[in-house]
């Protein structure tokens, strides 16, 4: 059980090992990205972790920005704030402390889809992220961030479209078709 500011208490569905009593003030970045066989979609994010749009000629157009101290009062492009000190000092997460409302966004599926935790597209410079995107093994270090990636895309035809997915073991993902 875990009292919130307000009084209410409520108990974390799974948390068996008593992880909320003991980390009351721990938070977590999330992505939720919901795709139709249609192209169309919609996302709600909180914290570091990030949606891009990548084509076919792999031109990267990021969706979402990262809710970090680093750009509270600017847009800091993605590329310069992975080199900042402060990429790390979460500015909106998930908490069970108390509520913070997620940026919600509506975004086309038409491309291929990536969501990215920090530990991709802080850590990895452009080549490397390339490479983990052929599925080739890169070094984690011992302290480094989750590296975890998720591709969405659709094929098929106008009127079969399917929403294809790759790269999700760390990802929770649940398909509705």
């Amino acid at each position: 059980m875990v009292a919130n500011r307000s009084g209410v208490s409520f108990q974390c569905a799974g948390d068996d090992l008593g992880l909320a009593s003991l980390h009351p003030r721990s938070s977590a970045s999330y992505l939720i990205a919901c795709v139709r066989n249609t192209g169309a979609a919609f996302a709600l994010h909180a914290g570091d972790c990030l949606l891009r749009k990548r084509n076919s000629e792999n031109e990267v157009n990021w969706l979402t920005r990262s809710h970090t101290l680093a750009n509270v009062f600017e847009d800091v492009p993605t590329a310069t704030l992975a080199l900042l000190p402060a990429p790390h000092c979460l500015t909106r997460s998930f908490r069970l402390s108390a509520f913070v409302a997620p940026d919600i966004g509506e975004v086309g599926a038409e491309e291929e889809l990536l969501i990215a935790t920090d530990g991709f597209w802080a850590d990895l410079n452009s080549q490397d992220q390339i490479r983990f995107l052929k599925g080739q093994d890169l070094h984690t270090p011992t302290c480094g961030d989750d590296r975890s990636l998720l591709r969405i895309w659709l094929t098929g035809e106008a009127q079969g479209k399917r929403v294809k997915l790759s790269g999700h073991e760390n990802m929770y993902v649940r398909d509705r078709q």
